[in-house]
């Protein structure tokens, strides 16, 4: 007996409130789907809903599971930037809803045009690695704000920084280890795509408004990384003032900064085999 096909799956990620344009965005675009590709199963998923663990661990099932991935970009949302990265550390086949223009230097429209033409680095990062796997030193990711940061921001990601290099971790910090000058925004998602999947921890350093984290902890979370939020009372603050990605952050978060930094204190003078 013949077994039946597996039925196309193609996602649709859309923001929570559409616009009018947005909306008939989205029509032409699913007109345009039913017409070139009859009998595939379209999905669609609303990001903006309610932010929690659950609901993004299941977002991101779906994402593996789709053999293509439609995105209308609204980088007003920075949830939109967060399910980018699920997409593209699953290393799926992105394509744009509605009129996605170039822009001239480094952008993230840049980012998911280059996957669209299959110029970006989609699968360059490799298996997730672990110190437990060889007698690599403990790895970590600093995900920051850069070029949005402050002094104050900056200096306070340089001591975290030192802190753990001096405990003997092996540390990739954005501002200090990732070359910035890039044309166009994939060279830059390369380096810390591959940062993060061979970290064994991810320390971050909220800032609500910065859009390249967002879109690192969207890597990050699809790689089933453990989180550790260094600046907790702003994550906590955000989260009692209706931030729903805040209130995601504290789930998916590990023990404190000072439990981790005991821990590595403990493991230190132990041999990794």
């Amino acid at each position: 007996m013949k077994t039946a096909e597996r039925q196309k799956e193609v996602a649709l990620i859309l923001p929570k409130n559409l616009t009018e344009e947005q909306l008939n965005a989205v029509r032409v675009h699913e007109q345009a789907l039913e017409k070139e590709k009859a009998g595939v199963s379209v999905l669609r998923y609303f990001f903006g809903a309610e932010q929690n663990l659950a609901n993004n661990t299941a977002f991101r099932d779906k994402v593996r599971r789709a053999d293509e991935v439609h995105i209308l970009l609204d980088l007003n949302d920075g949830d939109t930037l967060f399910y980018l990265g699920v997409t593209v550390s699953a290393g799926k086949k992105i394509v744009p809803i509605g009129d996605l223009q170039e822009t001239d230097g480094k952008s993230f429209q840049n980012v998911m045009l280059d996957n669209f033409k299959g110029a970006s680095p989609v699968g360059l990062y490799g298996e997730n690695t672990n110190y437990k796997k060889g007698t690599e030193a403990y790895k970590a990711y600093i995900c920051c704000s850069v070029r949005g940061a402050n002094d104050a921001t900056r200096a306070y990601v340089d001591g975290l920084s030192m802190g753990l290099r001096i405990r003997g971790v092996e540390v990739h910090s954005p501002p200090q280890n990732t070359d910035q000058v890039d044309s166009r925004g994939w060279g830059i998602c390369g380096q810390n795509g591959q940062a993060i999947a061979d970290a064994d921890m991810i320390y971050l350093v909220y800032d609500p408004g910065s859009k390249g984290s967002r879109f690192d902890l969207g890597i990050a979370f699809e790689r089933g990384k453990p989180l550790t939020i260094v600046n907790p009372d702003v994550v906590q603050k955000a989260a009692e003032e209706g931030d729903n990605f805040a209130v995601f952050l504290l789930e998916w978060a590990q023990p404190s900064l000072k439990k981790q930094l005991e821990l590595l204190d403990a493991a230190k003078t132990v041999k990794r085999k």
